[in-house]
């Protein structure tokens, strides 16, 4: 795209160009977005009948979605805790029937059941904590913006008073996410818990087939593969070519229901646990990935023989790790020793978050958290039960990798139900793959080798793909060009949040919010852009 004389008239436009939608907080257990977000209520400590203690609640309304964040002044498990701890209750009070969240009872209610999926209900972290976010969607009993709703809790602890929430203007778009592997990226992971040997399902067999072939992951690592083995896999995904090579695939499978996948050469490396498959990915001669496919062990709560098991579980895997670096495996492994690793897989992280600490803790200290949100969606939930009834959404499957050999370029979690149809169709998929084929959903995370590898920032289109519908459009390609200058401008001009790049205000590198998204586009995301467009690419 040539920066002509059209483009360059139109850059004054943005005086009045409106601005942008605010973005929602992202329900991921981190909150560092919700410092903006208002505080509607406060409520004195100790004057609790139960465990949880609620002192502070914020919240805000956005179209029809109410998002909510609170303390409880004690780590407990909302959903799967002790009834001894005493009942969690939201009630959310609409004209009629108010709409009660019961944490205990697992359930929903407004004049009867009411499916999570109906209200794209989530609440994190799954594990034990002692603050939660939660975003209900109200569309579904006509609530829209300049509604006004309420909120209380009862069950432990209440307010003095319901909080009132006014529902503002809806949220903007979430930020896209990019579905292919990024320029830069040397390895695609991918995982999924395929529900009970669903690879060979007459009923679900073909779905999860085109969510494998979908992502072309370099390494597969699948969980509660019961009853089959490693030659059956290898089948399968040679039948599925995901790659679209002909090559021959390398499996793992560790007897009990965890596997790796690779058509690089595998090692077997025993982790010391029945709830992990642990193998090194031999990228070369020198070079390699040390990947752990994980299942722990599920349900029980903070205090429970479960989750005793998961830490011990994730001891184990731990104390692989620091045999693995101090070269103590022996044989064809010690070679390998300084290779990046990788954790990914099935947690069941539903009591304390220890066994996820486990594996950040000292004994393997260079390994990080992976967060992938749901492509297309504002949230990071990985399991659902697909009845919408019974546990609500949670976060069951984590990443963790070694952050100072490996970057991350990219992640997220693929559930068909929230992709465009063009998305859809680039990756061959249909809307209801993902809802067909587990309770679980597909995570991806893209690797560069070595640490502090970075995506260029100006690098935002494929030269030559100025059109939505041209191939490449929107996918960087490794370079820095008019096009994507173009590219941006024209995003810029329609106010979409992918141009949200810096704080209004923080124009300068050291300054707070520079390289950070506001939620409001203006001159500044222009200078910012402008600045690492001229600095090109490495």
């Amino acid at each position: 795209m040539k920066l002509n004389s059209v483009v360059l008239a139109a850059l004054p436009l943005v005086l009045s160009v409106p601005a942008s939608a605010q973005l929602a907080p992202v329900i991921d257990a981190s909150f560092d977005d919700w410092d903006t977000i208002p505080v509607v209520a406060i409520d004195a400590a100790g004057d609790a009948i139960g465990a949880f203690d609620v002192t502070e609640l914020r919240a805000v309304g956005m179209g029809s979605e109410l998002y909510l964040r609170f303390d409880t002044n004690t780590e407990r498990n909302l959903v799967s805790g002790r009834f001894t701890d005493g009942d969690w209750i939201i009630t959310i009070g609409l004209p009629g029937t108010d709409l009660v969240i019961d944490y205990r009872e697992r359930s929903a209610r407004r004049d009867g059941g009411v499916s999570w999926n109906d209200i794209r209900f989530v609440t994190l972290p799954t594990y034990a904590s002692d603050e939660f976010e939660v975003r209900v969607d109200l569309g579904a009993f006509g609530i829209g913006q300049g509604d006004t709703v309420s909120v209380q809790f009862s069950g432990s602890d209440s307010l003095t008073a319901p909080a009132s929430v006014i529902m503002g203007s809806p949220a903007a778009a979430p930020v896209s996410t990019q579905l292919e592997k990024p320029v830069g990226a040397d390895l695609r992971v991918a995982s999924l818990n395929t529900l009970s040997t669903g690879l060979f399902s007459a009923s679900r067999g073909d779905e999860l087939a085109r969510l494998i072939d979908a992502v072309d992951a370099d390494i597969y690592c699948f969980q509660e593969e019961y009853s089959s083995n490693a030659p059956l896999i290898r089948g399968l995904l040679e039948g599925i070519d995901p790659l679209d090579n002909g090559l021959p695939w390398n499996v793992v499978h560790n007897g009990s229901d965890e596997v790796i996948a690779s058509q690089y050469p595998l090692d077997v490396v025993t982790s010391g646990t029945s709830a992990a498959a642990g193998g090194l990915v031999r990228l070369s001669d020198t070079e390699g990935l040390l990947v752990f496919s994980v299942h722990h062990k599920c349900c029980g709560n903070i205090l429970s023989s479960e989750d005793a098991t998961r830490i011990g579980q994730s001891n184990a895997i731990a104390d692989t790790i620091a045999d693995f670096r101090a070269a103590a495996l022996g044989g064809s492994l010690s070679p390998f020793a300084d290779a990046g690793i990788v954790v990914i897989g099935d947690w069941n992280l539903v009591g304390s978050r220890e066994p996820l600490d486990v594996l950040l803790d000292p004994r393997t200290p260079d390994m990080v958290l992976s967060t992938p949100i749901n492509a297309g969606g504002n949230d990071a939930a990985t399991w659902r039960d697909l009845d919408g009834f019974g546990f609500p959404p949670g976060v069951l499957d984590l990443i963790t990798f070694s952050g100072d050999r490996l970057t991350e370029l990219n992640s997220y979690a693929l559930d068909t139900e929230l992709l465009t149809s063009a998305e859809l169709a680039s990756l061959g998929l249909e809307q209801s793959d993902s809802t067909i084929a587990s309770d679980h959903k597909l995570l991806v995370l893209d690797l560069a080798l070595g640490a502090g590898m970075v995506a260029c920032p100006a690098d935002l289109t494929t030269t030559g793909a100025t059109l939505p519908a041209q191939a490449g459009y929107g996918q960087p390609d490794g370079t820095a060009d008019l096009d994507d200058l173009g590219f941006f401008i024209a995003n810029w001009l329609a106010n979409d949040v992918i141009a949200d790049l810096t704080t209004s205000g923080a124009t300068l590198a050291g300054q707070q919010g520079f390289g950070a998204s506001d939620g409001v586009i203006d001159l500044d995301d222009l200078g910012y852009f402008l600045g690492v467009w001229l600095a090109g690419c490495p």
